[in-house]
């Protein structure tokens, strides 16, 4: 779409510029409708569109280029035998370059040749000779043939350097580079050519060519700036893979630090859930027989200490570390963490509520025993409740783990 568009634009200056050429040559004014008298000399009216070309790339380059070349005494000769050296150049490197390819030589030394030979092919022609040649023949003709050679021959090259190198970024800034100094070179070309034509219509048309060549360079330098600093797929892939593995490392990072705070919690969850199922073993151990289970706490009353204020304490102290880790965590799983820390201090809610009510039974133990012992006479109702109360206290306490073995799932 912006090709088209930019040679459809191109396109429509140099018509415009093509039919106001034609119009002043051929005497309209386009006021009226009205044909005007043509101007002394024949053409001489078409001359003014060349004076104003001049002075748009005066306004331009003039100030910048213009002392540069009139340093070095820039002039028609030396025009001429710039576009001569440009073109002979090019004509003598393409066919050199085939010559030596099958000579299976390296093409510098094509390009070195057709340099030293097209120097030197032009530097010592006279001036009177390019005055007849260039200036002269055929009204200046010849001379805006060569111009004409001169201003498509290395757009067309450069073009074809470029496009074939079109992913190259050096390549397309060079070349950006080098369609700027066109632009350059064939402003001056145009101010040395034109003022040195004494035929009218040359002059237009040289206008129109140089105009056309500088307006195809200028579009082709924008764009091959544009190229050089645009991202090429290559680059893009390789920045999307860099961005790849730097997300990839950031999420490494990230599930390292969610492994570690999730392995913290796991290891007091482990802890907590050893240290009660060595209280379930304990109670495990106890006879579920009310006789028999009055007789072993006769024997050994310390046998309930397992499930005492200190135990109860213990695992307060557990707990509550276990639900501020996983609280803190940081992780995506946020969720998942909250509903388990939810079902863990319910389930302890609900132990801890079953030890108060086992240490208010277990405190009447010792009154208990004693007066088995005087009296010989059990009180089973008592044991049978402290029976009772240790299971609903395991019960709980398996509750409990099931609920910290969600942990392993972080």
């Amino acid at each position: 779409m912006f090709k088209k568009r930019g040679f459809a634009l191109v396109l429509f200056i140099f018509c415009l510029l093509s039919i106001n050429v034609l119009a002043q040559d051929f005497g309209f004014d386009f006021q009226f409708g009205k044909r005007s008298a043509p101007a002394r000399g024949g053409y001489g009216a078409g001359s003014g569109v060349s004076n104003a070309i001049s002075s748009t790339l005066d306004i331009i380059f003039g100030g910048i280029v213009g002392p540069i070349f009139n340093a070095i005494e820039f002039n028609f000769y030396s025009a001429v035998k710039l576009a001569l050296i440009l073109v002979l150049y090019l004509v003598f490197s393409n066919i050199f370059k085939n010559f030596f390819g099958s000579q299976k030589m390296h093409p510098k030394f094509a390009k070195i040749i057709a340099a030293i030979l097209s120097l030197f092919s032009v530097v010592f022609i006279p001036e009177h000779l390019l005055d007849i040649l260039f200036r002269d023949l055929l009204s200046g003709g010849v001379g805006f043939l060569l111009l004409a050679a001169a201003i498509a021959f290395p757009l067309y090259y450069l073009f074809k350097w470029s496009a074939d190198n079109k992913d190259n970024k050096a390549v397309n800034l060079v070349s950006a580079l080098l369609f700027f100094i066109l632009i350059i070179v064939f402003s001056e070309l145009h101010d040395q050519f034109v003022y040195a034509f004494n035929y009218g219509f040359i002059q237009t048309l040289t206008s129109l060519v140089v105009t056309f060549g500088i307006i195809i360079a200028l579009i082709l330098f924008i764009h091959r700036l544009y190229m050089g600093f645009k991202e090429t797929e290559e680059q893009k892939r390789e920045n999307e893979e860099k961005e790849g593995r730097k997300e990839g490392r950031k999420e490494k990072k990230r599930m390292m630090e969610e492994k570690d705070e999730y392995e913290t919690a796991k290891g007091h969850a482990s802890q907590l859930v050893g240290n009660l199922n060595v209280i379930r073993e304990h109670i495990h151990s106890l006879s579920n027989n009310v006789n028999q289970l009055a007789v072993e706490l006769k024997r050994t009353p310390g046998r309930l200490n397992i499930v005492g204020p200190t135990t109860a304490h213990s695992i307060y102290s557990h707990v509550n570390r276990l639900v501020k880790i996983l609280e803190e965590s940081k992780g995506k799983k946020k969720s998942k963490v909250a509903n388990i820390v939810s079902k863990i201090s319910a389930e302890y809610d609900e132990l801890r509520h079953h030890l108060e009510q086992f240490h208010l039974v277990e405190r009447e133990l010792k009154s208990q025993l004693n007066i088995w012992r005087s009296t010989n006479n059990l009180n089973k109702g008592y044991f049978d409740d402290l029976n009772k109360k240790l299971k609903n206290i395991d019960k709980e306490i398996d509750d409990l783990i099931y609920s910290l073995s969600e942990i392993e799932s972080l």
